[in-house]
């Protein structure tokens, strides 16, 4: 199943379920844009020393539903990564590689992508979300 779809389906469940079964709106304060520019961050025991990289540029592709930490996609080696401590810029398109390869170990599809495409990619979902999360709060 597709990272985009898994997004979706997260967003519609939390969505309403919580207003008609509950009778309150859902809490959407830790839903982010889903393909946003972040930074995602070493942990210092895993580093191997001072002049080691303690950050990397990243795309979120899923949300910590049932576990802690998000998904990401290295802008700078294709692979995606669970990490804990990420710093989302929300409202930030900008990517710092010109082309961006898209790979998992849980799947054998690769992709690719240029800075524009996924620039665009990221201002439409951030229109969709925006609007549909308008509606139900």
């Amino acid at each position: 199943m597709g990272r985009g779809f898994k997004f979706v389906v997260t967003i519609r469940n939390i969505s309403p379920s919580t207003a008609l079964f509950e009778g309150q709106k859902p809490d959407v304060s830790s839903l982010k844009v889903w393909g946003c520019v972040a930074t995602y961050y070493f942990p210092a025991q895993k580093r191997k020393g001072k002049q080691d990289i303690a950050a990397r540029e990243a795309l979120i592709l899923e949300y910590p539903v049932s576990t802690t930490g998000y998904r990401v996609l290295d802008l700078i080696s294709g692979r995606i990564v669970k990490s804990r401590y990420v710093k989302i810029r929300e409202y930030s398109s900008s990517c710092s590689d010109k082309d961006v390869a898209i790979s998992s170990h849980d799947s054998d599809d690769i992709v690719s992508m240029d800075a524009q495409q996924v620039g665009g990619a990221i201002g439409g979902q951030k229109r969709a979300m925006t609007s549909s999360l308008g509606e139900l709060v």
